[in-house]
């Protein structure tokens, strides 16, 4: 599954939302993400 992930964090989140996302998908600018999902990351 092919994901888009647009999020607002608040200051003291950004930096750990954004470590945890680049594990799974790919950093395309700031607070947004995308990449292929599959049944092993979920």
């Amino acid at each position: 599954m092919y994901v888009i992930i647009v999020y607002d964090a608040g200051v003291k989140h950004l930096n750990k939302v954004r470590i945890f996302l680049k594990q799974y998908l790919d950093w395309v600018q700031n607070s947004v993400f995308e990449g292929e999902l599959t049944n092993f990351h979920l």
